[in-house]
C-alpha cells in the first residue's frame, strides 16, 4: 500500500507541477503586450489597415478574451469593422488529447459598414487580402480534402447585437440597416462534409430607397436537417 500512496503522490504531484507550469507560462509568456507585438502587425499586413485592439486577456482555465477590437478604413479614422469582445472559452482536458472543444465563442456587439463611393469604389476595394488574391494564379482543381489533424467541436457560437451598415453614393442601392442574433452550435467533425448544426437566427432589416422603407424581422432556426423560418415584412402601414 506505502509503494501505491507514494505512486498516487509522485503522480499527483506530476499533474500539479504541469498545470503550475502552463499557469506560469501563460501568466509570464502570454502577456498582453507580446500577443500585441505578435499580432497586430501581422494582421494589419495582411489586411493593409490599422487595427486597434483595447484589451486582450488568456487565461489557462477561463479562455481569451480580446475586447473592443477595429479595423479601420483607408482613412485611418473611421471604423469599417469593429467588435464590442471576442470571447472564446475551452475545453483544457480535451485539448490534451488532441481534440478541439471550444465551449463557447461569442462575439459581442460586431459591426460592418459598407460604402460605395460616387465614384463606384467600395470601402473594402483596397484591402490587401483582396488585391493578393486577385494577383495569384487560378488554382488547379482541388484534391479531395484531407482529414482534419484535431477533432474539433464549438458547443456554442454566439454573436449577440450585429450589425450591418451598406451605404451607396452612387444611389443605386437602398440604405441597408441589418441588426442580427444568432445562438447556433456547431459540430465540425474530421471532415468538411460531416458538419452539424443545429440552433437559432433571429435578424431584423430595413431598406431605405426614396420614399419606401419596407422592414423584415425574422427568425430561422433549427438544424442542418431541417429548417424552420418564421419572418413578417412591413411596407408603410401594411
Amino acid at each position: 500500500m506505502a509503494r501505491f500512496a507514494k505512486l498516487a503522490a509522485g503522480i499527483l504531484g506530476a499533474i500539479l507541477l504541469i498545470a503550475l507550469g502552463l499557469a506560469i507560462f501563460v501568466r509570464v509568456v502570454l502577456t498582453e503586450e507580446r500577443l500585441k507585438a505578435a499580432l497586430l502587425p501581422k494582421a494589419e499586413e495582411a489586411l493593409g489597415r490599422q487595427i486597434t485592439v483595447g484589451r486582450m486577456q488568456v487565461g489557462l482555465l477561463t479562455g481569451i478574451a480580446v475586447r473592443d477590437v477595429a479595423v479601420k478604413e483607408a482613412d485611418g479614422r473611421t471604423d469599417f469593422i469593429r467588435v464590442g469582445a471576442v470571447l472564446l472559452r475551452y475545453d483544457l482536458g480535451r485539448l490534451l488529447k488532441r481534440e478541439v472543444l471550444i465551449t463557447e465563442l461569442r462575439l459581442v456587439a460586431p459591426f460592418v459598414r459598407l460604402v460605395r463611393s460616387p465614384q463606384g469604389a467600395f470601402n473594402f476595394d483596397s484591402l490587401a487580402l483582396l488585391a493578393a488574391a486577385s494577383d495569384k494564379p487560378a488554382p488547379a482543381a482541388p484534391a479531395a480534402p484531407p482529414a482534419a489533424p484535431l477533432a474539433l467541436s464549438i458547443r456554442r457560437l454566439a454573436v449577440e447585437s450585429a450589425r450591418l451598415e451598406i451605404r451607396d453614393g452612387q444611389q443605386q442601392l437602398p440604405a441597408t440597416d441589418v441588426s442580427a442574433d444568432l445562438d447556433l452550435g456547431v459540430d465540425l467533425g474530421p471532415r468538411p462534409a460531416a458538419v452539424r448544426l443545429v440552433g437559432q437566427l433571429r435578424l431584423a432589416a430595413t431598406a431605405t430607397c426614396g420614399q419606401l422603407a419596407p422592414r423584415l424581422e425574422a427568425t430561422l432556426s433549427g438544424s442542418d436537417q431541417a429548417l424552420d423560418l418564421a419572418g413578417q415584412l412591413q411596407l408603410g402601414e401594411e
